[in-house]
């Protein structure tokens, strides 16, 4: 018979038998606090570079709205697309540590 259905007749085994599970279910809420911190840290990533990318949407829409075709704004518009593709690199950093975090969580689980 296994080991995990045999009953218990003695107080210390049905003791010791519940501080193991007390210990793995005080292992399993230390993984899920863990978890929980590194989404809000996730989330709040993501609502930065949001208002990272409507901002500069909005630049950009501004420039090509814009009939005036001046060298101070075409420096600026340059510099608002280096800072989109910085931030296109850094989504697709972010994308790939929540795929990681994603992968990690569900295969502690698995």
């Amino acid at each position: 018979m296994s080991t995990k259905f045999k009953l218990i007749t003695r107080a210390e085994d049905y003791t010791e038998f519940l501080e193991t599970q007390l210990e793995n279910i005080s292992h399993a809420c230390q993984k899920l606090e863990g978890f929980g911190s590194r989404l809000k840290e996730v989330e709040s990533t993501v609502s930065q570079l949001n208002t990272r990318v409507l901002g500069m949407s909005r630049v950009l829409k501004i420039q090509q709205d814009s009939s005036d075709s001046s060298d101070i704004y075409r420096q600026e518009l340059l510099a608002q697309i280096r800072d989109f593709k910085h931030t296109e690199r850094l989504m697709k950093e972010f994308e790939y540590r929540l795929s990681q975090i994603v992968n990690n969580y569900t295969g502690d689980e698995a």
